[in-house]
Parts: structure tokens; C-alpha cells; sequence
């Protein structure tokens, strides 16, 4: 008899030998072609098949003809006696006799063979022709451990798929460049804290006088998260180029949130509008409010805050305002920046930001982000960042063009 060890050692060089980003059928063929060639004598296979579910029947994509000869069916119907046998159970033995010959091609007559069914559906059957003396104990321990990893492999490459393409949606959303606008200039990093993170950040034009600017922070992360996010933006940009007031748009966005299938998660959001004479108008939706850092060294939060978007489909929002003067600097932050903790349960934002600010003299905006992200690396020495960092930090300078 076959020995275990001996069994998931072969197995697991086959799937070494196959790259992670294989497609499942190849995934699947190369399984096939495998154990005909590695396992023929120890599970007494003597051919193999791949099968790919069409329209609730089988159509044959590949066979491995091994030790011996004989077609395969090319097509498996799916008002089959065999279809209806085999799809009842993942791994289903079906030997010689055991259904009616005129219920199955004249390939499928006089030989028994080990059916696995792979995936939801199934979506592929693997056939496995089986010489005489195969041992239904062997063949049922071996066969259904080969199946558990492979729904182990399909599941973890379709998670994977999934992050793909959340962090797809997510880098899409992000602005590829920073924008310009006389008057100011601008700075803004984000970083997950995992592959795919909630955090998002956009600048979006009014016209050439205004640009709209919002950071947010969608609860959760992966797939839904990115999908929250795409929702948001997609919202905010829809609000601004049908020429809406900043409070109704994000009413509006509140709403469609709140009606969402993502009933479970929220999302904080702080979008402010400014123009090149210094004035800022904001709408904040219980994201940390963003710090005001005076020239002359002044540092006030933005006051004016309301409910996080989602749980409250009716929520109304306030109007905040505020002057930018030359040289001023607006700190947006998101929560994984404030909240970071040192080795004593600190966070950055109630023992070491306000400090920082008070006792800087930055001279750009850029400057003054990475003298804050640092900070806030350093306030955690260094260990990984436990939620997503996400900070955007606007300075206003002398316009001369302006009239």
C-alpha cells in the first residue's frame, strides 16, 4: 500500500512544480497528467481526464492515456444517469456494470473509474480509469485528501484574485499626480495596512478657481472596503459636476451608503472646497477634524463635525468655515495616524502631534508631511503600522496672479 508520507510528499512537489498563478484548468490538467505518471501503480490509475462543467453537462478538455489505451467521452450530458451519480458526491467511484449501458457512451462501458468533482457546480470533474485490483479504502483516503488541497489552493488563489482586484479598485481611486492650483501647494500619502486598506484621499476640480479635497476612511478592509471607497469618490465627483451644494452632496452620498448591501460597514469623510483667495468651506462626517497651523504658530481644529456616513440614512450635515492666510497649513490626517501607539499604549495624536506642530517651521507642504509621518513612525518605533495611514496636507502661498 501506498504510505502516506510518501503520498504528500510526491503530491506536494506536483503542486510546487505548477506556478501560483496558474488558471484552474491548467491547475487541474497538471494534476491529472501528475498522478497518471507519479501514482499509477501505488492507486492502481491507469488513465486520467479533465472535464469542464457547459451548460449542467461535461464537455472533455484533456486526457492522459497512461499505462493504457481507451477514448475518453467527449461530452457528459447532463440528463445522464452518470452526471446525476457522480455530481451527488464529491468523489464517487463508479465500477464497471454499475450504470445502465445505453445511459453511457461506448467509451464509458467496461471499466471502472474514480470521478472527483472540483469546485462549486462542480465546475470540472477529474476522471481516473483504474485498473484491476484498485483499492476502494486506498483510492477514497488518497483521492480525498488530493481533493480537500486542491478546494484548499482554489480558495486561496480566489481570495488572492479578490485582493488583486481590490487593490486595483483601490490604486485606481488614488490621483496619479498632485494637483495645482495658484495660490497653494499640496501633499499626500496613504498607506494600508494590509494589502488593501479603507483609507482614500482625492483632489477633484471645480472649475479653475476651486478645487475640492477629501480624505476619508472606510471601515474595514479588502475587497469591501475598496468597494465602499470606489462608491464614495464615484459620489463625491457625481455631486460636484452636477453642481450641487458640499452639505447635500454629502447628504445624498450618506444616503446611498446607508441603503448599500454593505449594511455593516460606515465610512468617515472630510471634503472641504477652496479657493485661490484663501477662503475653505468643509463638510465633516466624523473623520478626525483636521488641524489649522497658523504662520505666526497659532494651531486651532477645525470645529464644525457630524455623524460618519452609513448607520443614519436621514443624517443632516453643517457647513464649516475658514480663512487660509499666507503660509497657513491645514493637517488632514486619518485615525491610523493619530492612533498610532508607542510601547506605552500612547497615541501619536494626544501626546506627540500637537507639540510637533506647534514647534515646527515648515516651509512646504511636502515638508511638513514627512516630518509628520516620520514623527508618527518613529511615536511607534517603527513596528508595523496596526490600521491604515492615510495623511493630506494643503499650505497656502502668495498668489501674484491672482486678481
Amino acid at each position: 500500500m501506498l504510505q502516506a508520507k510518501i503520498f504528500y510528499r510526491k503530491l506536494e512537489a506536483l503542486f510546487a512544480s505548477i506556478e501560483d498563478s496558474a488558471p484552474t484548468e491548467t491547475l487541474l490538467g497538471e494534476v491529472a497528467r501528475g498522478l497518471t505518471e507519479t501514482f499509477a501503480e501505488g492507486l492502481g490509475i491507469a488513465n486520467a481526464a479533465l472535464y469542464r462543467n457547459k451548460e449542467g453537462g461535461f464537455d472533455l478538455v484533456r486526457a492522459w492515456d497512461g499505462q493504457a489505451s481507451g477514448a475518453w467521452s467527449r461530452r457528459l450530458e447532463p440528463d445522464s444517469s452518470l452526471v446525476h451519480l457522480i455530481t451527488e458526491h464529491p468523489l464517487r467511484i463508479v465500477t464497471a456494470g454499475a450504470i445502465a449501458p445505453a445511459a453511457l457512451a461506448p467509451a464509458d462501458t467496461g471499466r471502472d473509474v474514480a470521478w472527483l468533482a472540483v469546485g462549486e457546480g462542480p465546475d470540472f470533474l477529474l476522471a481516473f480509469g483504474l485498473v484491476p485490483g484498485w483499492k476502494r479504502e486506498t483510492l477514497d483516503f488518497y483521492l480525498n485528501a488530493l481533493r480537500n488541497d486542491l478546494e484548499q489552493r482554489l480558495l486561496n488563489a480566489w481570495h488572492q484574485h479578490r485582493l488583486a482586484e481590490a487593490r486595483q479598485v483601490q490604486l485606481s481611486l488614488l490621483p496619479a499626480k498632485l494637483p495645482t492650483l495658484p495660490g497653494y501647494e499640496f501633499a499626500a500619502h496613504s498607506l494600508p495596512a494590509e494589502d488593501v486598506g479603507g483609507d482614500f484621499y482625492d483632489f477633484i476640480p471645480v472649475d479653475e478657481y476651486v478645487l475640492s479635497v477629501a480624505v476619508g476612511d472606510a471601515s474595514g478592509h479588502g475587497f469591501g472596503a475598496a468597494l465602499q471607497v470606489r462608491d464614495v469618490v464615484t459620489g463625491l465627483r457625481m455631486g460636484i459636476a452636477s453642481d450641487l451644494k458640499m452639505a447635500r452632496t454629502v447628504e445624498k452620498l450618506n444616503s446611498v451608503i446607508a441603503r448599500s448591501s454593505l449594511t455593516t460597514r460606515f465610512v468617515s469623510l472630510f471634503y472641504c472646497e477652496l479657493d485661490r483667495q484663501g477662503y475653505l468651506f468643509y463638510v465633516n462626517a466624523g473623520h478626525p477634524s483636521p488641524y489649522h497651523l497658523g504662520a505666526g504658530g497659532s494651531i486651532q481644529r477645525l470645529k464644525v463635525r457630524g455623524l460618519v456616513l452609513g448607520p443614519k440614512p436621514d443624517a443632516r450635515y453643517e457647513r464649516g468655515y475658514t480663512m487660509l492666510d499666507n503660509g497657513d497649513l491645514l493637517i488632514i490626517p486619518s485615525d491610523g495616524i493619530l492612533e498610532r501607539l508607542d510601547p506605552e499604549g500612547r497615541e501619536f495624536g494626544d501626546v506627540a502631534l500637537e507639540p510637533l506642530l506647534l514647534s515646527r517651521k515648515w516651509t512646504s507642504a511636502r515638508e511638513a508631511l514627512e516630518g509628520i509621518w516620520e514623527a508618527a513612525v518613529e511615536h511607534g518605533e517603527r513596528a508595523p503600522w496596526a490600521d491604515d495611514a492615510t495623511l493630506v496636507v494643503l499650505r497656502r502661498t502668495a498668489d501674484p496672479h491672482w486678481r
